[in-house]
């Protein structure tokens, strides 16, 4: 991910009528955000780590590389390899574990679209490069939720979940977004999850585009056990069919 930093001068905060202004507008270009996206293909390379314990000591599962095509606001993936060897199967439904999927607008369009009514709180503001963020948390009930999680079992609830927004000011755009699940059933196998995804501009086809570059999914299960996902979205290219 890269390095989002406090500012070492603190400026003063936005009044309301600017964070107004800067929720609306971020939300517009997140709801529309598909719709600007063109047709292309990329490589998504998927480490996944596990933690038997719970204690933090992290071991590497596998690497995943897969092909991911994005086409009349579709998103479709397969697989490409796994550990550096053709797959067996290139459906990613054909691998046991932990996968994602839905960060090519899915996570703005859960946190942004109007029938979320998210509850956005200013945080600070944080230096991104040359430029700055300004920093929300957020908080989406379950009755306006439309985050789901499947577990193993087949069960697929919805659930609240909160997170924090990072928004570059001057273009209005999302360079980061988090989400962790609220409340999850107490019988579903899942007990936490969360998402990161970190975006920055990509040319394709002479054109740049602001895209995923890299993502982190995390969940628990079990007595102890614990799941990570750390990707990289490589080689975006312009798709024609």
């Amino acid at each position: 991910f890269r390095s989002i930093t406090a500012l070492t001068n603190p400026i003063p905060p936005p009044t309301p009528e600017e964070v107004q202004a800067l929720i609306e507008g971020t939300r517009q270009r997140a709801v529309g955000y598909k719709e600007s996206l063109p047709n292309f293909i990329c490589v998504k390379v998927t480490n996944r780590s596990i933690d038997p314990s719970g204690s933090g000591r992290w071991k590497h599962r596998d690497t995943i590389t897969g092909l991911l095509r994005y086409h009349d606001k579709t998103e479709t993936q397969t697989v490409l390899e796994v550990d550096g060897k053709p797959a067996a199967s290139a459906d990613p439904e054909a691998i046991a574990g932990a996968q994602s999927n839905g960060e090519f607008g899915g996570v703005l369009d859960n946190v942004f679209n109007p029938s979320t009514k998210a509850d956005f709180t200013w945080k600070e503001t944080d230096t991104l490069g040359s430029g700055t963020v300004q920093v929300f948390e957020y908080r989406v009930v379950k009755g306006y939720s439309a985050f789901s999680i499947r577990g193993s079992n087949g069960y697929e609830p919805t659930v609240a979940f909160h997170g924090l927004v990072f928004i570059d000011a001057a273009t209005r755009s999302v360079r980061r977004i988090t989400l962790v699940a609220d409340d999850l059933p107490k019988d579903f196998p899942v007990h936490s999850t969360s998402i990161a995804v970190d975006y920055d501009y990509v040319v394709i086809n002479a054109h740049d585009y602001l895209v995923p570059i890299s993502a982190e999914v995390g969940l628990s299960h079990g007595r102890h056990e614990a799941d990570l996902n750390t990707i990289e979205f490589r080689n975006y290219k312009r798709f024609a069919s």
